[in-house]
């Protein structure tokens, strides 16, 4: 069975070119501009993973990683930043962020990391 991921991104060709990529690496995708929208998508659709952007209007991506992780526990949440600063102020996980300019093998290597663990 295909992994779905749920892809979460203010910019549309950052969201589109990463949905685009991971179908082509054999996985589902289902998008969203922001955090609202993500939450509304995750009350009618069951994920495997989400990768979000942490820089977004309505709700950033911490807040929705917390909200993900008291909804759904066990649902792991990748999170794509050009900011470093943010990823040192939410103390992760090495295999839970993607630096901007994603490099696309790496953003693989870090979905399936965490699909295994799931």
């Amino acid at each position: 069975m295909q992994a779905k991921i749920l892809v979460v991104d203010d910019e549309p060709l950052a969201r589109r070119n990463i949905s685009i990529f991971l179908r082509e690496n054999g996985y589902q995708t289902v998008e969203a501009r922001d955090g609202k929208e993500a939450l509304a998508v995750l009350q009618n659709e069951k994920v495997d993973l989400v990768i979000t952007d942490i820089r977004m209007p309505q709700l950033n991506g911490l807040l929705l990683r917390d909200i993900i992780a008291s909804t759904r526990p066990g649902t792991p949440t990748l999170l794509v930043t050009a900011y470093y600063g943010d990823l040192v102020k939410a103390r992760l996980d090495p295999d839970a962020f993607v630096l901007k300019p994603i490099v696309l093998e790496e953003l693989l290597e870090r979905t399936q990391k965490l699909l295994a663990r799931a």
